[in-house]
This record gives structure tokens, C-alpha cells and sequence, in this order.
């Protein structure tokens, strides 16, 4: 649900005319190296540059699908072009969305139906619900990826960045979930 709600965010960030991606200008290879070097001193800049940008959001949506791969897998690896989206032409963000959400919802309820039942399954089950959640968490994240590519954000930069700034943050912005 949580990842859902991260797509959900993307979308309003763009439909709001939020930035795409911050570091668009000529000097977006300095102004990158200098974001992560200075991230822990320059917090109100990720706060008022980055923060709820559709490149923020898309992000999280990463971060949030591999925390969950990882969860139920443990150690695993993506499959890569594991799915041919059918909107690779496509140039709006929301139909990108739409069908990210579908996966993400399939991905939501095979983990729900393997937490719940894996204690009854057989091996074979136990791995063909593995599969399956790998193969959702790869398409999820080629499909960020790609729509990504398409929107000329760069995804692993702002991931990192990401990460940066949650283990910079204050512990009162550290949420349950």
C-alpha cells in the first residue's frame, strides 16, 4: 500500500507542476556531486530544491518496492526486462502511473497471501510465490526506470540522495512505516 501511495504522490507532485527533476541545468553534474558531498549540512536546500519532486516520489517508489522485495526474499537480484511496457511512447505521467499501480497492487496481495498462508504451503508453493514476488519487483522497477529515462530523471541519483537524506534526517521525521 505504501508504494501505491508514493505513485500517488508522483502524480500530484506532477499535477501540481512540481519540478520533474531538479538538476536539470547545464551544471546538474556539479550541482549532483555537490548534493550528496553537502546533503547533511544543506538539509533546507533538499527541503525546498527536492523535496516532493515527481523525481523524489519516483525514488521512494523504489526504495519502498526493493525494502519490500527484501523483506519477503531476503537477498535477490532483478530481473532485468522482465516486461515490455506498453507505453514506452507514451508521455504522460499518469498513464505511467496507472500502470505501475496495477503491478503494485498484484505485488501488494502476493505478499499478503504468502505472509498469510506461507506456513501451509509446500516448497514448490513457497517458491513459485517467491518468483512471482521477484518478477512483480522487477517489473515495478524496470517500469520506474523507464518512465524515468522518459522524463530524463535520474533515478539512481535521486535514490541515493534519498537515502542520504533519510539517514541525515532528524529522528522525528523516521515514521513507523
Amino acid at each position: 500500500m505504501l508504494i501505491i501511495c508514493e505513485m500517488a504522490e508522483a502524480v500530484e507532485a506532477h499535477r501540481n507542476r512540481q519540478k520533474l527533476e531538479p538538476f536539470s541545468s547545464a551544471n546538474s553534474v556539479v550541482d549532483k556531486e555537490y548534493a550528496l558531498e553537502e546533503l547533511v549540512f544543506y538539509e533546507n536546500w533538499y527541503e525546498s530544491e527536492v523535496k516532493g519532486s515527481v523525481a523524489e516520489e519516483m525514488a521512494d517508489i523504489v526504495i519502498r518496492t526493493l525494502d519490500l522485495g527484501r523483506k519477503v526474499l531476503g537477498k535477490f537480484s532483478l530481473e532485468e526486462n522482465f516486461m515490455v511496457f506498453n507505453l514506452i511512447n507514451r508521455e504522460d505521467l499518469s498513464e505511467w502511473m496507472l500502470e505501475l499501480t496495477k503491478i503494485a497492487v498484484h505485488l501488494s496481495s502476493t505478499v499478503e497471501d504468502f505472509n498469510a498462508n506461507v506456513m501451509v504451503m509446500d516448497d514448490a508453493e513457497i517458491e513459485k510465490h517467491k518468483a512471482d514476488i521477484r518478477n512483480a519487483v522487477s517489473a515495478l522497477v524496470n517500469g520506474v526506470k523507464v518512465a524515468c529515462s522518459i522524463f530524463k530523471i535520474d533515478l539512481l541519483f535521486h535514490v541515493n540522495l534519498k537515502i542520504a537524506y533519510n539517514e541525515n534526517s532528524p529522528s522525528k521525521l523516521r515514521k513507523l512505516y
